[in-house]
């Protein structure tokens, strides 16, 4: 979905991991390894605040103006 290798995908979320914005679980379904990435409450907090500034910005970026 992403188009990242695996090991690409663990670093970016190691590095979200020790911001504490997300937590890592991992373990096993049957035979296969599985890992599960859960939102921690200041992950949410920073997700909801990087839509609003991504909100802004498509706003700013849709609205025509006089100085462009």
């Amino acid at each position: 979905q992403l188009g990242l290798t695996a090991g690409n995908l663990s670093k970016h979320l190691t590095v979200l991991e020790t911001a504490g914005l997300v937590d890592i679980e991992k373990g096993y379904e049957g035979k296969r390894g599985r890992t599960w990435i859960t939102l921690t409450p200041d992950g949410s907090t920073a997700l909801t605040e990087e839509i609003g500034r991504l909100k802004k910005l498509i706003a700013r970026v849709e609205t025509p103006t006089a100085d462009r």
